[in-house]
């Protein structure tokens, strides 16, 4: 699924807005047995691909590593909460 989410970072001390566009995939919880008995397997981590991050001009924008760990963090919040509209 494509996330697109606007926040804000700072950067030198000004908040500026960005926008980020990034994939996300949930996870899969693993099983402890099988039901035969058989050693099961490890849950599957979510993953987050991002795309792209532009700032409020629509100029690329290249995140720090902290930054990044919250653009993350904000993206699995924006995707754990999604519910698909079925109607």
């Amino acid at each position: 699924m494509i996330v697109t989410i606007t926040t804000e970072i700072e950067v030198n001390d000004e908040p500026i807005e960005v926008t980020i566009d990034a994939e996300f995939t949930p996870g899969q919880p693993g099983r402890k047995y099988m039901a035969n008995g058989d050693p099961g397997y490890p849950d599957e981590p979510d993953e987050i691909n991002i795309l792209s991050v532009l700032d409020s001009n629509g100029k690329s924008y290249e995140p720090t590593l902290q930054e990044l760990v919250r653009i993350q963090d904000l993206i699995c919040s924006e995707a754990c909460s999604f519910e698909p509209d079925y109607d």
